[in-house]
């Protein structure tokens, strides 16, 4: 899983251009729900019950997002370690 994750998400990184910016990727298997958020500087990977309500991942998404940005404020204000 270590190696799968990242390649999984670099593949889909390269439809970019055709696409737009992706927001997460996910894959549904019979017995777990993965999903994949990608940041600037970490790959957050989630293992859900499969039959997850997709408000939930919605809200995940978002909090991720609003997760780096923070980063890149303080970043931009060199609170960063």
């Amino acid at each position: 899983m270590r190696m799968a994750a990242p390649l999984m998400i670099d593949s889909a990184e390269k439809l970019r251009p055709f696409c737009g910016v992706m927001r997460r990727l996910t894959v549904r298997y019979d017995k777990v729900f993965l999903v994949l958020y990608r940041t600037a500087a970490h790959l957050l990977i989630l293992s859900l019950e499969p039959q997850v309500d997709q408000t939930l991942l919605d809200e995940i998404g978002n909090s991720v997002r609003k997760l780096e940005l923070a980063v890149a404020e303080d970043e931009e204000r060199g609170l960063s370690s």
